[in-house]
């Protein structure tokens, strides 16, 4: 909502637990783009070092830095 009247200046701390709150705190395959799950994040890691990163990512669709930021644990972490 952007009604002036329901904002309030908050934290990113405090954000952050507002979100926990109210259910809205998505990552991962929870998150409503996603285009992988879990099952395929660990695919692309167990496949590093097999095939180039291009490969595997268009095995799965998506970007070469996708899968490298995959791989480094630079997103999907768990």
């Amino acid at each position: 909502c952007v009604n002036p009247q329901h904002l309030e200046r908050k934290t990113p701390t405090e954000n952050a637990a507002d979100k926990a709150l109210h259910g809205t705190n998505f990552g991962g395959e929870d998150t409503p783009a996603a285009k992988l799950t879990w099952t395929i994040v660990r695919e692309i890691r167990a496949m590093a070092g097999t095939m180039p990163m291009t490969k595997i990512g268009e095995r799965f669709g998506v970007n070469r830095s996708t899968v490298g930021y995959i791989i480094r644990g630079d997103t999907w972490k768990e």
